[in-house]
């Protein structure tokens, strides 16, 4: 049921569950950590991250002080 209800809403379970955590986290969640947290790859993160921010539906915030690091958040209309 909710397998179907996320295909209808055009969301696979590993961006469901990417969304979940940037939003449990509220900014603060690296993509590093997203990858630690779901067992996969970082690079594999930056692809779905990249897909996500396409999507419109997550942002990335780059410190000033540490560009290594650049949390991700939830976009807001």
């Amino acid at each position: 049921m909710v397998h179907s209800a996320l295909r209808s809403a055009g969301l696979t379970r590993r961006w469901a569950q990417t969304l979940r955590l940037i939003n449990e986290h509220e900014g603060s969640i690296t993509g590093a950590q997203i990858a630690q947290v779901a067992g996969i790859d970082a690079a594999s993160v930056t692809r779905l991250i990249d897909r996500l921010v396409g999507k419109g539906l997550v942002g990335r915030v780059v410190a000033a002080d540490d560009r290594t690091s650049i949390p991700c958040v939830l976009a807001v209309d």
